[in-house]
């Protein structure tokens, strides 16, 4: 603190506590003037400074959640030095954002934070990177603090980047500069077109809106809350915040925020395979088989959520090999785990969208008559294989009542043909369905196997 001397008393820290003292000073001693001595001032001053720490004390114990005597004692050692103006950041974090007062993070102090349950962050001091913090109370230490690109939000995330689903035509991000249109807005446009745009194998431009749903890589209930904390990926994720090299290095949006990753890898990624297919795979549908995006969803979902993804070939058709997923790996790296992908809202330019529908509207009578005899054959297929699976449940059915015979025990032909009738009986009986259908079919077989019965030996 330098060199103390009077003038210092006039100065922050001291300013207060001793404007404070003197004013209480010149009370006492006038309220005390007629019966002031030297004994009885000791005595007073003594007694007010004892009852002060020990107020203190006791109100420090009911200001933070405290629990354990070490953490007690912070909370009266920062209630202490907090009128003298020597105390570092008191703030909250709630829902990953920071809540303060203004000025709190210019001080330098011994501090606390006061953490959600739903938040995070991770200490710094001017040099380096301390250790993280998770729900509950933390007693900082002089110098350190947190800013907003050191807090992060435990819960479910959902990033969104491309095209707006709410678009208009109007608005269309192929389209030119508008003449209302600021160079700002303009801007923004063609950024937005950037985020998602891809080309198909025939070099036709595709947009999309990519949505990505991840967290940080925790258990539910881990770290004392439902959304999980793991200090280990709250660092992950702070310390590998990316940096955009294309901006100045003084640009405020260079470095990255953690949560602006896995957005932009499925965007990639998307890229990637949308560039294996046509536009008529894109679009073609074939009954009994997988499509173009159903195999693409299924490729941009295993890169970011499993560690092994299937590999396709040029023309995005499957080895029957499988590779590691970088992209996994990046954001495990990171302390992200990505829960879901969704890509949808493909737009084109408007020169090829109607060249689509037309030739969808020439060939439609064609792509109609080979879809019936696809579904024709399907169906035959499905009818045929009913047909095999009821012939085997009558004949399991009907072989029951044998099922508990001996194999050296032998029948004669009108027992088996007696317990093959009453095992069709029983099928038809047992299943409520098939008794509804059956009542003609029971009937007769009831009347067989009473004839039977009847009937000598054979």
């Amino acid at each position: 603190m330098g060199n103390f001397g009077l003038r210092s008393l006039f100065k922050p820290p001291w300013r207060r506590p001793f404007l404070i003292a003197v004013g209480s000073i010149l009370l006492y001693l006038y309220l005390n003037r007629a019966h002031l001595n030297g004994f009885r001032l000791l005595l007073d001053a003594f007694l007010i400074g004892v009852g002060l720490i020990l107020w203190l004390a006791f109100f420090s114990q009911f200001t933070l959640p405290v629990k354990t005597i070490a953490e007690r004692l912070h909370a009266f050692h920062r209630l202490l030095i907090y009128p003298l103006g020597m105390h570092g950041p008191a703030i909250s974090i709630i829902d990953g954002e920071i809540q303060k007062r203004k000025g709190e993070e210019r001080r330098s102090g011994p501090g606390v934070i006061l953490v959600d349950t739903a938040s995070a962050a991770l200490l710094k001091t001017p040099t380096r990177f301390v250790r993280a913090i998770g729900p509950g109370v933390t007693f900082t230490r002089r110098g350190e603090s947190v800013s907003p690109e050191t807090v992060v939000d435990l819960r479910l995330h959902k990033q969104t980047i491309g095209l707006n689903p709410n678009l208009t035509n109007h608005s269309s991000p192929f389209a030119e500069k508008g003449k209302k249109e600021t160079p700002a807005e303009y801007q923004a446009r063609q950024n937005q077109r950037n985020e998602t745009r891809a080309l198909t194998r025939d070099g036709i431009e595709i947009l999309s809106t990519v949505t990505v749903y991840f967290r940080l890589e925790s258990k539910p209930g881990e770290g004392n809350t439902q959304f999980g904390f793991r200090p280990s990926s709250v660092e992950k994720a702070i310390l590998g915040q990316n940096i955009d090299l294309n901006l100045p290095i003084d640009a405020a949006n260079r470095n990255r925020r953690w949560d602006w990753l896995p957005a932009h890898l499925a965007a990639d990624v998307w890229r990637e395979f949308l560039g294996k297919f046509t536009l008529d795979e894109l679009f073609q549908r074939t009954i009994g088989e997988e499509g173009a995006m159903p195999a693409i969803m299924k490729s941009v979902r295993a890169r970011l959520m499993s560690e092994q993804t299937p590999i396709l070939n040029d023309f995005g058709i499957e080895t029957g090999e499988s590779a590691e997923s970088r992209e996994f790996r990046l954001l495990k790296r990171r302390g992200i785990v990505v829960t879901r992908v969704e890509i949808y809202n493909l737009r084109m330019q408007d020169e090829v969208e109607n060249l689509l529908v037309q030739r969808w509207n020439a060939s439609w009578l064609n792509r109609a008559r080979q879809d019936r005899v696809l579904v024709d054959r399907q169906r035959d297929c499905v009818l045929q294989q009913g047909q095999d699976e009821a012939r085997q449940r009558v004949a399991e059915s009907a072989g029951l009542p044998f099922a508990a015979l001996d194999p050296r025990e032998a029948l004669s032909g009108q027992e088996v043909l007696k317990r093959l009738l009453r095992g069709n009986l029983e099928m038809c009986e047992r299943d409520s369905a098939l008794l509804s259908l059956t009542a003609t079919e029971i009937s007769q077989l009831q009347e067989l196997l009473d004839w039977v019965e009847k009937q000598p030996d054979l």
